[in-house]
């Protein structure tokens, strides 16, 4: 199983601006029970974790090892939530995840 990190991927500075973070998590969970997203069978979960100053959006995907699926997944999220094609989000890997015990280690920066 594969995670996407905070829009999938998470920002460099690991936080969404709280102004924003509500039409996001709108947005995203419209275009999933829509069906517009490419390979959005692949996705298996979202969440919103609000936090103080900052919240973080994660979209879990069936399969990290199929980059192809991985890459067009990210693109269709940024494309319709109207994400500049150079904002960074970061990829991890679930089984990463659960063998380091941290949702941060082993995550990798994806554009």
């Amino acid at each position: 199983m594969g995670g996407f990190c905070k829009l999938p991927w998470r920002e460099v500075d690991n936080t969404i601006k709280k102004v924003v973070s509500g039409r996001f998590w709108e947005d995203l969970v419209l275009a999933l029970v829509g069906d517009q997203l490419d390979y959005g069978d692949n996705i298996c979960g979202v969440v919103l974790s609000i936090r103080f100053n900052e919240d973080i959006l994660s979209v879990w995907n069936r399969n990290a090892a199929d980059h192809q699926a991985v890459m067009a997944l990210r693109d269709s999220i940024k494309r319709h939530l109207k994400l500049p094609h150079s904002y960074l989000m970061e990829y991890k890997a679930h089984d990463a995840s659960l063998r380091d015990k941290s949702s941060y280690r082993n995550t990798w920066l994806r554009g």
